[in-house]
């Protein structure tokens, strides 16, 4: 097997210790962080009895990206004849063991329950850590590596996420850490290096653009290339907003929802909207993050969401009555339950109850304010039972709608990942002055702005038509 030449700073990642089960594995651009990691694996797979599963949050196809990266590699190492492909799964034919590429997030949505069911895995990598920022998906995968043949490893390749991110949180603020590090601690490894360790295998246009950038932006410079965590983007347009659980949210309070329509480049957002007046704040509770829905798919999310979150309670004679509603493939089912017990509700109790889950099945008894981008959308769902109309926006309505975003306190869930994600994107421009201080511009970049949009609506036209 031939040698090949990666940054040294890597030589842990090849140690492997029966007490670590975490490897992080982090620098900035240029460190060579896949290069080292393709050949680390591709040697695990000549231990019997691996079997490692490679994921991206998002992998559109592992055939056309990933896998010919893997077999450039198999190339430099002279073993071509000892792999083969199939599918998504690379194998190495003298020991059995295999590596399975799948992304977590499908069209239909992540696929955890899949990946977890995945027979005897011993080794979990996850490649560009810091996109997924669900955690509670790491934790059910990572509860799914414990082979008893085998030493179990999870590795986590990340450009430094910002220090909201749970990685952070969680691997760093937790133990101390401030800054990245290299070294144990506990049951975890970390690997930290940057393209200053890497420069015999990096080009000199590669160089000089790194070094352009340490002048021109140092934060980006240390953010991108040094790899060092960062506080939030640059001229984030929210730094006030906090998040509860959804549990949490006031009771008393009645809600609405606001839609941000998806096109081909951006996503279809849906928020569930609140507001408490005495103490002047919203809440948000995100339901769609998904691109390009269809108006009767949206129609059909806004029933299920307005339902389920729902338990109507009747009480007859001392008897406490509850009604949940379910559309199951098209089937509605009616349970009435007398608590714990299931029981026969007396006929008029039972009809009162039914017309009542009806009308929820064919009509929203709340405002749903729409994104005015798509009038044939909005029409669509009012013939269907839906309290739709277009938002205010016009000619200096974000500049002016975020100064009253401002103006109020606002809580999301801890459920909506989507809205944490894009708080940490959403950001104005930047420009420098003669003076060589920067600044940020007025108008914020047209990114990571959907769910930012559709809260901005379910707020805005509200309070300006007067109607919180």
């Amino acid at each position: 097997m031939s040698d090949l030449k990666y940054n040294r700073k890597y030589q842990p990642l090849f140690r492997t210790k029966k007490n670590i089960r975490y490897k992080h594995v982090t620098g900035g651009r240029g460190s060579g962080k896949s290069h080292a990691l393709s050949v680390y694996l591709l040697m695990k797979t000549y231990n019997k009895g691996e079997v490692i599963l490679y994921t991206r949050y998002t992998m559109v196809s592992a055939s056309l990206s990933i896998i010919p990266e893997f077999y450039e590699k198999i190339e430099q190492l002279n073993v071509t004849s000892d792999f083969e492909t199939v599918g998504d799964t690379i194998t190495n034919k003298t020991t059995g063991s295999r590596i399975i590429f799948k992304g977590i997030k499908t069209s239909a949505g992540n696929q955890t329950a899949a990946l977890k069911s995945i027979n005897g895995l011993t080794c979990w990598v996850l490649d560009e850590a810091e996109e997924l920022i669900d955690e509670s998906i790491f934790d059910k995968i990572d509860a799914s590596i414990r082979s008893m043949q085998a030493h179990n490893e999870v590795i986590l390749v990340y450009n430094a996420p910002y220090k909201t991110h749970w990685i952070y949180k969680r691997f760093y603020e937790k133990r101390g850490l401030t800054e990245v590090y290299n070294g144990v601690i506990d049951d975890t490894q970390y690997i930290y290096t940057t393209y200053l360790d890497n420069k015999p295998n990096l080009s000199v246009s590669f160089l000089s653009i790194a070094e352009k950038c340490k002048i021109d932006d140092v934060e980006k410079y240390e953010h991108v290339y040094l790899g060092q965590f960062a506080s939030h983007a640059k001229g984030l347009v929210y730094k006030h907003w906090k998040s509860i659980r959804e549990s949490e949210i006031p009771k008393h309070m009645e809600s609405w929802y606001a839609i941000d329509f998806g096109f081909s480049n951006s996503k279809n957002a849906i928020v569930r909207c609140y507001y408490d007046k005495d103490s002047n704040t919203m809440y948000y509770h995100e339901v769609d993050y998904v691109t390009e829905r269809q108006p009767k798919d949206i129609l059909m999310l806004l029933r299920e969401d307005y339902i389920t979150k729902y338990t109507l309670l009747y009480e007859d004679n001392g008897v406490e009555y509850a009604v949940k509603d379910k559309a199951i493939n098209g089937v509605n089912v009616y349970d009435f339950v007398d608590n714990p017990k299931l029981l026969d509700a007396p006929d008029n109790i039972r009809n009162m109850l039914q017309q009542i889950v009806y009308k929820m099945l064919t009509t929203i008894d709340c405002d749903v304010i729409c994104d005015s981008a798509r009038p044939e959308a909005i029409r669509y769902l009012a013939e269907n039972g839906v309290k739709s109309y277009p938002c205010i926006k016009g000619q200096g309505s974000i500049k002016s709608q975020i100064s009253m975003m401002k103006d109020v306190n606002i809580y999301y869930t801890r459920e909506s990942v989507n809205i944490a994600w894009e708080l940490g994107k959403y950001s104005y421009p930047t420009k420098k002055n003669d003076e060589g201080v920067e600044y940020a511009l007025d108008d914020p970049i047209k990114m990571y702005d959907d769910l930012m949009d559709a809260c901005r609506y379910g707020y805005c036209t509200k309070k300006l038509r007067n109607l919180i």
